[in-house]
């Protein structure tokens, strides 16, 4: 049940993630600014030059508004946590042995573990995907263009 949970919270951020990422990408014009069709080719700029970073937390989530309110008195809560992995580990070795300290790692390492995943699958749809729709769709293969010729 809490490798289902697991999995379940880590399809959701990823697919939450993709969409947010998938909508930056339309509203941005991200494929019309960094692809560029020639004859016999498709280029893609080796710099980006468009910004698809995401937006600041905005109060018109629920989670947002969470973090404008309870942001900062969460991270002064949890801050202490990262530096103290020696106490953390005395304490819960004393009271539950080794499970508790690894309990404790992977309720620390588990935000970290769905970010990286989230972030692999945004980098897999940027950098694979969109190419192998603009190859199918054109009928050329996409280069990286070296330089910028405009």
């Amino acid at each position: 049940m809490q490798w289902g949970a697991i999995v379940f919270a880590g399809t959701l951020w990823c697919w939450l993630d993709l969409r947010d990422l998938r909508r930056r990408v339309t509203a941005k014009g991200y494929v019309e600014h960094e692809f560029i069709e020639f004859e016999d080719h498709v280029a893609l700029r080796s710099e980006c030059k468009t910004n698809l970073d995401a937006p600041p937390v905005t109060d018109k989530t629920l989670l947002g508004r969470l973090w404008h309110r309870h942001g900062t008195q969460l991270f002064v809560a949890i801050a202490p946590l990262a530096s103290a992995g020696y106490a953390i580990s005395r304490v819960a070795d004393s009271t539950g042995g080794i499970e508790a300290v690894l309990l404790v790692l992977a309720v620390l390492g588990l935000p970290l573990l769905l970010w990286f995943f989230s972030k692999v699958v945004c980098g897999f749809y940027l950098h694979v995907y969109l190419v192998y729709q603009i190859e199918r769709r054109s009928g050329k293969p996409v280069l990286l263009q070296n330089g910028d010729r405009d």
